[in-house]
């Protein structure tokens, strides 16, 4: 290579000239490599160039066709063309290409068998026997609603699954295919409880996710059958409204079933463990109540609903009254059937019908006592919700325990002269016990029968 400026000849890789220390832009070698070829030619061949007579006489070919055929011509030795070696960077780059292809593969190798559902398997019941319930949870396949969430699993999971598990050994079992074309393996976990004596099995089933992991990795999840219940039944009154661990039934189920004075709600899939149950109704107090959900248990009724305490304290003074005037038209006064109803029209309702009760209580006395005064001492009462008439109308029913003395004489007849005494008795005790139903009409509670 020759410096431009100069003509010194220089090494390739120089950047400046050692003779006058121009700077060597290497981007001209092929000009210097030029340059060199033209002058090495004038040096062999001085008259090429300058006119035709010289340049025909240089002319290889005519020199061996014309004029000699059999000599030689002059070897002439040019430099060498200049061949740039590979850039570092070049270098580096193909480098890194071989390493990245190197981490693919061992990504690979590692993710499938990480994402194996073997894998899957061992670290779910591995899980299980450490009692990490919020790790177990994220594992599962399970469906999105409101009551899978990972806290009722955990609290599900730490009522029933709680167990010092000492070692244990998962195997493969059957493949099946489910309904949708996942594939489904099945598994055998076989373990030891610490203080149980023999091995203890568990099956599980890990199901093939239709999303990928990482776009290139089958993810496998645990199916959750083995923790969850179906179709568990809810039964409240039609009239009411309920949560399931803080959860309305509606939400749960917005199409409820209506059987007879009942809407029944079905939940589709809930853990199995126990849950708090809330009801609410018009006049009655809230109730609740704790739901043991099991395969075994799937179904639940919230009856036992009591009456709101200011509607006992409406409801207890007419059942009093009504008492009250019932004994006192059949037992002392001999009244009959209509006038007694005369006499309670405004606490009963227009579909009352007692008389065949009414006739009983009249007849509970021999023909020969004749009671004339009536005390009732206590009376305790009992309710029940009973649900709703034909027209909507609410009802209760009222049971009554009557704690009651009784003054009157008995009629003693001498069979001989048939002369009649009396006997006075008084404050003499006795127990009754009745029951009826009540409906709230127009804001009104109504002795129905």
């Amino acid at each position: 290579m020759f410096c431009e400026k100069c003509g010194t000849k220089i090494d390739d890789n120089s950047l400046y000239c050692e003779n006058c220390g121009a700077k060597i832009e290497h981007d001209e070698r092929e000009k210097n490599e030029v340059k060199i070829d033209a002058a090495i030619e004038s040096e062999v061949h001085p008259d090429i160039g300058n006119n035709a007579e010289s340049e025909a006489a240089y002319n290889p070919v005519t020199q061996i066709n014309m004029e000699q055929p059999n000599i030689a011509q002059p070897y002439v030795t040019r430099p060498p063309v200049y061949k740039a070696p590979m850039e570092k960077g070049k270098k580096v780059f193909i480098a890194e290409i071989i390493l990245l292809v190197i981490l693919a593969v061992v990504f690979y190798k590692v993710g499938e068998k990480q994402y194996s559902p073997e894998t899957a398997a061992d670290n779910y019941f591995k899980a299980e026997a450490a009692g990490d319930w919020e790790q177990l949870y994220e594992m599962m396949d399970l469906p999105d609603s409101p009551l899978m969430t990972a806290e009722l699993f955990a609290n599900t999971m730490q009522s029933t699954k709680v167990r010092d598990i000492t070692n244990y050994t998962v195997e493969a079992g059957s493949d099946l295919f489910g309904g949708d074309k996942d594939i489904v393996k099945d598994f055998t976990c076989e373990f030891v409880v610490k203080g149980k004596s023999g091995t203890s099995t568990e099956n599980i089933s890990v199901v093939k996710q239709q999303e990928k992991k990482w776009l290139i990795f089958d993810e496998w999840k645990v199916s959750p059958s083995d923790n969850v219940v179906d179709n568990f039944a809810v039964y409240i009154p039609f009239d009411a409204k309920a949560t399931i661990a803080g959860i309305d039934l509606n939400e749960l189920d917005s199409d409820p079933q209506k059987e007879g004075r009942r809407l029944k709600y079905i939940l589709p899939q809930m853990f199995e463990g126990k849950y708090e149950i809330r009801v609410s109704a018009p006049y009655r107090a809230e109730y609740a109540d704790s739901i043991d959900v099991t395969p075994y248990n799937n179904t639940y009724y919230a009856d036992n609903m009591l009456l709101e305490s200011n509607i006992l304290e409406t409801v207890e003074p007419i059942c009093t009254e009504f008492l009250e005037k019932y004994y006192e038209n059949s037992l002392i006064e001999g009244n009959s059937y209509d006038q007694f109803v005369e006499s309670v029209k405004h606490i009963i309702s227009e579909n009352y019908e007692g008389s065949y009760n009414y006739e009983n209580a009249a007849n509970l006395l021999n023909n020969n006592e004749k009671v004339t005064k009536m005390n009732i001492k206590s009376i305790t009462y009992s309710y029940n919700y009973k649900g709703q008439t034909d027209d909507g109308n609410l009802t209760i029913a009222v049971n009554a325990d009557v704690n009651y003395s009784i003054d009157g004489y008995r009629i003693n007849r001498d069979w001989w002269t048939e002369k009649e005494t009396k006997e006075p008795f008084s404050d003499r005790s006795d127990e009754a016990y009745g029951s009826f139903v009540l409906e709230l009409v127009d804001g009104q509670w109504k002795i129905l029968e």
